[in-house]
């Protein structure tokens, strides 16, 4: 093998793209350390992709930040292979990884499908699979829902979250009001997505809008601790003005902050 190759795991069981010059590029600045995590998954027989928010930032050209993985392989076959590991959600697949010689850690979770959400805040079962794309279908907005198979260079993107950034767009994965009514927290997670610092402010489509209009109650299943870790990070963004106004004149502000309904001024 040649040093600093990456090797092939499972193929994705749907179509990929190549990357462009601009994504190999990008790929070229990623840590030898998730290399390594990569191709420890795959010798061990396994399929491994790079999911969530660093792919979203890498269609945009902007630096990585958490570098999260997607895998056939179980938790406890994850756990086995990295001794140093954290099981910090294994009961919903998610291991942290950690390896000698390095401060690095990565969220490795293993492919699943969900049943429903009882209670508005977690899925009712979690199913381990093999399907990446029913993996990617669970997510909340096509802009997250995209992977990268970092061996073969390709880019899974099965509903248009590639295109949805190209148009500025903010869609919901399936039907709007069926994801967020699954966890009330993607309402607060939606408003923060508009919010594209430098790029401005990225409308929802017409689908999300509604829900996001219609499924404020949804709020009232979420734990506070969450609705403020959320809410803390929308104050943070360069346009938190503007989306908070949106927030105010879509009568979730006041969910929130309960009187708080007067107009917001930039």
């Amino acid at each position: 093998m040649a040093e600093g190759a990456w090797l092939e795991g499972t193929l994705a069981d749907c179509p990929g793209e190549p990357l462009t010059q601009d994504h190999l590029v990008w790929k070229s600045g990623l840590p030898d350390a998730l290399r390594e995590v990569c191709n420890r998954v795959t010798t061990a027989g396994g399929g491994i992709w790079l999911v969530g928010g660093s792919v979203r930032e890498a269609m945009l050209n902007n630096p990585w930040n958490d570098l999260d993985l997607t895998t056939t392989l179980s938790p406890d076959e994850i756990e086995t292979l990295f001794p140093r590991s954290i099981p910090t959600g294994a009961q919903y697949g998610t291991i942290t990884v950690r390896i000698v010689n390095s401060d690095l850690e990565f969220e490795v979770t293993t492919l699943r499908s969900e049943g429903t959400y009882g209670d508005g805040r977690r899925p009712n079962e979690v199913t381990f699979g093999q399907s990446l794309k029913e993996d990617l279908s669970r997510r909340d907005f096509t802009i997250n829902a995209m992977a990268i198979d970092l061996a073969r260079n390709l880019l899974h993107d099965p509903y248009g979250g590639r295109s949805d950034l190209d148009n500025q767009c903010l869609k919901a994965v399936g039907d709007a009001t069926a994801r967020i009514g699954e966890d009330g927290l993607r309402i607060l997670r939606a408003y923060r997505f508009m919010d594209q610092q430098s790029r401005g402010i990225w409308e929802p489509d017409e689908d999300l809008a509604h829900a996001l209009t219609t499924c404020g109650k949804m709020l009232e299943n979420v734990s506070q601790e969450r609705i403020w870790s959320e809410f803390k990070r929308i104050l943070k963004g360069q346009n938190a003005p503007q989306v908070l106004e949106r927030m105010r004149m879509d009568g979730l502000l006041s969910r929130i902050l309960p009187g708080w309904d007067a107009e917001l001024k930039p």
